[in-house]
């Protein structure tokens, strides 16, 4: 339970209320992030006695730590996290949370989300060895890194999906150079774009398993295969969007 709070805002029907500052002093979230929390849905609208003037209650307190506890321990995006908490309700959320965590931790074991096998197989190398393996640039390693293309472990090391990774970009990046006039943009796009479609993807799923609509094994069974399958398909629709892109510009032209 939230620790009490003595100013003098006003306290309705028993609940005691605190102004933006107080909240965010007590919760460690800056207040323009918990606005944005409120206007996504993720936090209801505040008691507002006055259009300048808003009060929360300490429920508040609960349900912003439960985001923060979802984004820290399950890495879980905004969207997901709202889902979670609009199945349950936002009174009922907080009092929940045992059984919305469990739905969570679960739907975070799903095999497809893992990391393949070999990574536990191969032993992990540190920046040097990776760009003499991969012979990506050390301004490529540093961009990779920072878009999260590129993950260090909890020793400063990279795994084998790392150094595949760091080999790709630096290929792509020898006909797409610095010195052609192309920049590590053009990794970026495709970097942000694959991110919102995971995003997608695992929100097609977890919000299934939340509601109930499917369970743990079959979601796992049906999420592996399905996305398998696309892998294969998304190189023949990009090459046909690719291709038809470029017959409309030459056309156009």
């Amino acid at each position: 339970m939230a620790k009490a709070i003595e100013n003098d805002t006003p306290e309705p029907n028993g609940k005691h209320y605190m102004k933006m500052k107080e909240l965010s002093a007590i919760t460690g979230v800056k207040a323009p992030t918990i606005r944005f929390y409120i206007s996504q849905g993720i936090l209801p609208k505040p008691n507002k006695p006055h259009k300048n003037m808003a009060y929360y209650d300490e429920h508040y307190i609960e349900l912003i730590r439960l985001v923060k506890k979802f984004q820290k321990e399950y890495f879980l995006p905004l969207d997901v996290i709202k889902k979670a908490i609009d199945d349950l309700g936002h009174d009922k959320a907080s009092i929940m949370e045992n059984e919305l965590t469990e739905k969570l931790f679960q739907a975070k074991q799903l095999d497809w989300m893992e990391p393949a096998d070999v990574n536990q197989r191969v032993k992990p190398v540190d920046a040097q060895a990776l760009m003499e393996a991969s012979k990506i640039s050390k301004e490529d390693l540093e961009k990779s890194l920072e878009i999260g293309m590129l993950v260090k472990d909890e020793n400063g090391c990279f795994n084998v999906q790392d150094v595949k990774i760091a080999t790709l970009i630096a290929q792509i990046r020898e006909n797409l150079s610095d010195e052609r006039g192309f920049s590590f943009e053009f990794i970026t796009i495709h970097h942000d774009l694959i991110r919102t479609l995971v995003d997608q993807q695992f929100e097609y799923f977890f919000t299934r398993i939340i509601k109930g609509e499917v369970t743990i094994p079959v979601a796992n069974e049906l999420a592996f295969k399905s996305i398998e399958l696309l892998h294969l398909m998304f190189p023949i629709v990009h090459k046909r969007y690719l291709n038809k892109k470029i017959k409309d510009s030459l056309h156009m032209q």
